[in-house]
């Protein structure tokens, strides 16, 4: 039988996702990062060598300030002619820098964090939409890992696309997927909220150094002999579930209590200004948010609750809150009886998850003929304390009518030619502002759709 090129493409992608999935639990409970697992798989796969040098070759850091202190605001590639790039990765200036210039141009409001970061930086977004009434608000962060590169300038050059579009009466196109005029009116009828970078002080330091830099810069727990001790693992600093010695099974590593590591999950839950600042955001500045996503890279994947065992809607007793449970979890598949434990959540939730990851993934293949999979975050790997488990969660815990639907996007491919597999080349990096904007509009789509679901007669789903 004769396979179409296309189909061999298709059957080659889910052959190297299947080959590195495989081993990132192993990977994972080693003390690695699942991107090492991908890596090595990837090397065996094409016949590389570990001794063989990666080249150092990516796309630069801007120098200087291409918005000009705030007086330009930047437009993204989805309302550009097809043939536009983005030159470089944005510098921390600049992304304060170009906030300022969307808050100039568009007259949109910024938003300060209250907490300042060990560093003394403030944590800066903007609002955009309609916050009137009983708007649901949408949440957009990134940054959280510092050496992700390009999440940020892509949520910033995302969200001038909405407002360019919005100005000029116009849709949107990423790729192959086009969005209309109307589509741009529907999300922006949304309450949205964007961060680019909750981690200013990694991130700062990443690009000046090009340390390949995940944590923050808290130095408390450091040992002045070895930099690696210093920061925190942001996304392993939520409190859900975030003892996670105690609330996993025995030798799963849902993240690390040794500061060296780069899962390193901190003295105690929300003990970094950085983790404190998204909870008052999460508990108090927006009650009526209703959709969140963390953008990370670069596995081509989105995510969705929850990360300490597979989801099941059986059983409401076996919770992430239920204590009897503890030293259960994260076994991933339960290989003994005593260890068999499945997170609960509602049949309503996980077809809101199913349904809105699986768009956005489907959508994204459309823009660029990337293949990205839709799964729960323990089916890539079992996670303590990260942000999109604490926020949909915490929404559960608080008693509120309709939960907080908290997604993770990993967007984009791992740059072999890099000692960081983080940094993106050019066409990575333009690759993936094509992808993001994508998977956001499907986002805030099924926000919208969601919106219509649970008004009177809804019925609470999402088609």
């Amino acid at each position: 039988m004769t396979i179409p090129p296309k189909m061999k493409r298709i059957l080659l992608l889910y052959y190297y996702a299947y080959a590195a999935l495989s081993c990132l639990l192993e990977v994972e409970r080693r003390g690695g990062h699942w991107a090492d697992g991908l890596k090595q798989a990837n090397n065996k796969l094409m016949g590389r060598q570990e001794r063989d040098p990666p080249r150092n070759f990516s796309l630069p850091v801007g120098q200087g300030d291409r918005f000009n202190g705030g007086t330009k605001a930047p437009r993204g590639l989805g309302t550009q002619p097809s043939n536009s790039t983005v030159p470089s990765i944005l510098n921390l200036d600049e992304i304060n820098s170009a906030l300022t210039g969307l808050s100039h141009e568009f007259g949109i409001e910024m938003v300060q964090f209250p907490t300042k970061t060990y560093e003394n930086r403030t944590i800066v977004g903007a609002k955009a939409g309609n916050f009137s009434n009983d708007k649901v608000t949408a949440y957009i962060e990134s940054g959280i890992h510092a050496r992700e590169r390009g999440g940020p300038d892509h949520v910033l050059y995302f969200m001038s696309d909405l407002l360019w579009a919005q100005r000029e009466m116009t849709g949107l196109r990423y790729g192959g997927v086009s969005y209309t005029y109307a589509d741009v009116q529907a999300v922006l009828g949304l309450a949205i909220v964007f961060f680019p970078t909750v981690n200013p002080d990694g991130l700062h330091y990443d690009l000046a150094t090009n340390k390949c830099w995940r944590k923050n810069r808290n130095p408390a727990s450091a040992n002045s002999s070895d930099p690696s001790t210093i920061g925190v693992d942001l996304n392993r600093n939520f409190d859900f579930l975030w003892d996670f010695p105690r609330h996993f099974a025995p030798g799963i590593k849902a993240a690390s209590m040794n500061p060296a590591d780069d899962s390193f999950a901190g003295t105690a839950a929300f003990s970094e200004p950085e983790t404190q600042d998204i909870r008052w955001a999460v508990e108090e500045a927006f009650p009526n948010l209703g959709w969140f996503v963390d953008i990370h890279s670069n596995a081509g994947v989105v995510l969705y609750p929850f990360g300490d065992d597979s989801n099941q809607i059986a059983d409401p007793d076996q919770n992430w809150a239920n204590s009897s449970w503890d030293g259960k979890r994260g076994m991933i598949p339960d290989r003994e009886s005593s260890l068999s434990y499945q997170s609960y959540m509602s049949e309503k939730d996980r077809d809101v998850f199913t349904v809105v990851a699986g768009n956005m993934a489907s959508r994204i293949f459309d823009a660029t003929g990337s293949m990205y999979s839709a799964m729960q975050i323990a089916h890539m790997y079992p996670t303590s304390g990260s942000t999109a488990d604490y926020v949909y969660a915490r929404s559960l815990a608080s008693g509120k009518k309709n939960p907080t639907y908290a997604f993770g996007l990993e967007f984009g491919r791992t740059n072999w030619n890099h000692t960081c597999d983080f940094y993106p080349t050019s066409q990575i990096h333009n690759n993936n502002a094509l992808e993001v904007g994508v998977a956001l509009m499907e986002f805030l789509l099924g926000a919208v759709k969601q919106r219509k679901a649970i008004s009177p007669g809804g019925g609470g789903r999402v088609s």
